[in-house]
């Protein structure tokens, strides 16, 4: 990824969610600017986004002849000119919310209500403010009753939070971005706050990450381009634009239904063109944000320290970990990966799930990895650095991540098998005949070790489907993203 390129036009998501999956019970008991999108999904013990690269593409493969499949997926039904496709969150509560991009490029959640194995359509929701090209919808986060929605390339140059209904409809700082919060009562969805950033410029893509963990939200605005590298705890932020697109996080709090600002964070070693806040996932008090750009050539974990300020390693990237105690914020470690080399992007993707947090780089070593670590006390260590077991280059493994408890689960979205059933154990398909169709890995954790439990294609594969793009976990229920996938059905 060139540090110095620009955005190009917002790229359409045009798809389905494409399988929920659960596991056999036992026998015996029971950039789009220039790089790429980011998708948010949740579980109940944390949430992920992702950052999915938008690889270069094999020629030679896409010069191919593209086959047919006739075998049809399902989507809830949507109104008229929309499909399914881009994000999705699950919850441990029957509830499911699904991002859709419509014809008119202004996406869309759509909560999705499960009683037993039957999905329903719950709410169709729209910005207050909605306009064309403002990727509402690109990226939400779900926990209980409480939805964010991301709208990164929102215009308003408002400053404020607006606790309630409404949203500003000024256009004077396009892409500055607002996060949105809907609050579910009964079965009936309402507009609770339009956030924006206490700093906010033209071209900050605040709400490009959004993450939420009972009443906190956690933020990202990764072309954010203050010159701090200190946490501001309470509700203000730097305004000054000394570090083009370095980045940063916004955490916010409610009481009863009011929204507050309550930190803005900066990494300790915050520098020009880290992209801090590219992808963010939060877990009751601990808060991981991934810096996929960001340049240091360290290659372990500092724990309480400061981050190195060496940029000898372009592009390697980190994640940082943040903990609250009280209303206080603090960086409680700098995460990087054991073999980290430029240009991996380390930080694309992260998840956490309680003391185990997973970060992603879908580009390493040209196929991706994942790398596990897991904190004891306040200090943290890798665990393990996981890749696929038939590894091929520019599958982008790990450009999706959700973990949960004891298991993993991990998107491949530019994978090329042709294989349309799931394999439980530790094998997978080398069958490359459907190009970036895509695959999703499950892993399971005994004791410190990580071994693959299954392999996962769709029912219906298909050339450049991209199954795997985004991916969502909760107790024994698993949800993979396919948003080019092109079945005409528009119900379940």
């Amino acid at each position: 990824m060139s540090k110095s390129s620009r955005r190009i036009a917002p790229l359409l998501v045009v798809g389905i969610v494409s399988s929920c999956f659960r596991p056999a019970p036992p026998l015996e008991e029971g950039d789009e600017r220039d790089s790429g999108l980011t998708t948010e999904t949740s579980t109940e013990s944390g949430s992920t986004t992702q950052g999915h690269p938008l690889l270069k593409k094999r020629q030679a493969q896409k010069n191919a002849a593209t086959p047919s499949s006739t075998t049809t997926s399902a989507t809830s039904t949507l109104p008229s000119g929309t499909s399914q496709g881009g994000t999705l969150v699950v919850q441990a509560t029957p509830a499911v919310a699904i991002s859709s991009v419509s014809s008119s490029t202004t996406p869309t959640p759509v909560p999705t209500q499960a009683t037993a194995s039957v999905w329903e359509q719950e709410a169709y929701i729209k910005a207050a403010n909605g306009k064309s090209y403002r990727n509402f919808g690109k990226v939400i986060s779900l926990n209980a009753d409480t939805l964010v929605v991301g709208s990164r390339y929102d215009a308003s140059s408002v400053r404020t939070i607006t606790n309630g209904s409404g949203a500003s409809s000024d256009e004077s700082a396009l892409e500055s971005g607002a996060a949105f919060v809907y609050r579910r009562v009964g079965s009936n969805w309402s507009q609770e706050a339009y956030i924006k950033a206490a700093n906010g410029d033209a071209n900050d893509s605040f709400g490009n990450a959004v993450s939420i963990s009972g009443d906190t939200i956690a933020i990202g605005a990764m072309h954010e381009s203050s010159a701090e590298s200190v946490i501001t705890n309470g509700s203000s932020a730097s305004s000054s634009n000394g570090a083009s697109d370095s980045g940063a996080v916004y955490v916010y709090r409610r009481s009863g239904s009011n929204w507050s600002q309550e930190a803005f964070i900066k990494p300790s070693n915050s520098d020009a063109d880290d992209w801090f806040g590219q992808s963010v996932a939060l877990s009751g008090e601990t808060l991981v944000v991934g810096s996929p750009s960001e340049d240091s050539s360290q290659n372990n974990v500092s724990n309480g320290q400061p981050a190195s300020t060496n940029n000898s390693s372009t592009n390697s990237g980190a994640a940082y970990v943040f903990r609250r105690n009280g209303s206080k914020w603090t960086e409680e470690a700098y995460l990087k990966a054991t073999n980290a080399a430029a240009n991996d992007e380390f930080g694309r993707s992260v998840s956490i799930s309680g003391e185990t947090i997973v970060v992603g780089t879908p580009v390493r070593a040209g196929t991706g990895a994942a790398y596990i670590f897991g904190r004891s006390g306040n200090s943290w260590s890798q665990e393990a650095y996981v890749t696929a077991v038939n590894a091929n280059n520019g599958d982008a493994f790990a450009n999706a991540l959700a973990v949960s408890g004891d298991t993993l689960v991990v998107g491949a979205y530019l994978e090329d098998a042709a294989q349309n059933t799931i394999t439980n154990g530790t094998t997978a398909s080398n069958n490359n005949t459907y190009y970036d169709s895509g695959a999703a890995y499950v892993y399971r954790r005994s004791g410190n070790a990580w071994t693959q439990e299954a392999y996962i294609k769709a029912v219906n594969p298909d050339w450049y489907d991209s199954f795997g793009f985004s991916v969502a976990i909760s107790g024994n229920a698993l949800a993979v993203g396919a948003p080019y996938e092109e079945s005409s059905l528009n119900h379940r």
